[in-house]
């Protein structure tokens, strides 16, 4: 069994429908991509399964339980983890602070604990614990902002275009750490990724969204064909 299934989602903002019946799913310790241009519905398929849009038809079911419409709040309890597109943090706290809310539900033994851990992942953030994030550069904020999301140890972490507007060297150290994430530690990551190149590396299996439909599914060594790029989304 899926560790995340969508079962024919509905997702709709007023009257205007957004997702049209989106079925997939995310297996523990794997990769799950989603492709697709901007206002395709990538994002809020991730925001239908965290709680943040609601659902209108379908359902989502995590860990063989019903999670439809559930607030954020209790499918992080329940191990989902969420990070938002454009590394969002507390600007006017250091980061030492950002790492100590990230675990904001765990027993207080157990948060410096996983603050080492944030860390060790990224040395930088040790060096600038005490900085506040305001200072930090924008893959410093993402680093951080994805430190906080794994403070509770997901087991499932929606990623929104974790890599947008970073440089090179920054990407690979973030595609390195969603790597470890999923061979060390077993986490299922359903990942929106703008930058086809990224997503298709990244990826255990991929799906093409479109008018909030999935209209390709499969292996991403497809998506490294020049044709099938060109037909499914327009690029060589």
């Amino acid at each position: 069994m899926p560790l995340l299934e969508t079962r024919d989602l509905l997702v709709s903002y007023g009257p205007k429908q957004i997702l049209n019946g989106v079925s997939l799913g995310v297996d523990e310790g794997k990769v799950t991509t989603i492709i697709g241009h901007n206002g395709a519905g990538k994002s809020t398929l991730i925001k239908g399964v965290y709680g943040i849009a609601r659902v209108t038809g379908g359902a989502v079911v995590f860990d063989g339980r019903d999670i439809t419409n559930h607030a954020p709040y209790d499918n992080i309890k329940a191990g989902v983890g969420y990070l938002a597109q454009g590394g969002q943090v507390f600007a006017d706290l250091s980061v030492e602070d950002n790492l100590k809310l990230g675990g904001y539900a765990l027993p207080n033994d157990l948060v410096p604990e996983r603050m080492e851990q944030a860390y060790r992942m990224f040395p930088i953030l040790d060096r600038r614990r005490r900085s506040d994030a305001d200072t930090l550069s924008g893959g410093e904020r993402q680093m951080l902002a994805l430190g906080m999301t794994l403070m509770l140890k997901p087991k499932l972490l929606l990623m929104d275009e974790p890599t947008g507007a970073l440089a090179g060297p920054v990407i690979e150290q973030i595609m390195g750490t969603i790597r470890s994430l999923v061979e060390e530690m077993g986490v299922g990551i359903l990942l929106v990724e703008q930058n086809v190149d990224v997503g298709v590396r990244l990826a255990d299996a991929v799906h093409v969204v479109e008018a909030g439909k999935v209209i390709f599914s499969g292996d991403p060594q497809e998506l490294r064909d020049p044709e099938a790029r060109r037909r499914l989304l327009g690029l060589a």
